[in-house]
């Protein structure tokens, strides 16, 4: 990932890098608003000065949860972990 000003000298930079490194598509957050590289979620969020860039895995994470089958009884017990069977009985929606 890169951050620039967009400066001249920081498109140079830029330029070098992608020749160097020449995969896969590079993109770039200020054009897109948005991009999903490797299961990381990027985007620009504020306007003018006051910009940052948001870094997060939610896709990535929402992607690998399943749902598990827990017994009535097992439901009241919220502070114990998942049993071995728990884990590994995975029920796909």
């Amino acid at each position: 990932m890169v951050a620039t000003d967009g400066s001249s000298l920081a498109k140079a930079a830029t330029d070098k890098l992608r020749k160097r490194f020449p995969f896969g598509t590079w993109q770039a957050v200020a054009e897109e608003k948005s991009v999903s590289y490797c299961g990381k979620d990027m985007s620009l969020q504020g306007d003018g000065l006051d910009r940052w860039i948001s870094l997060s895995q939610n896709t990535f994470i929402d992607g690998r949860l399943d749902e598990i089958s827990v017994s009535k009884g097992r439901r009241n017990s919220l502070e114990e972990f998942a049993t071995e069977d728990e884990r590994t009985d995975s029920v796909v929606l």
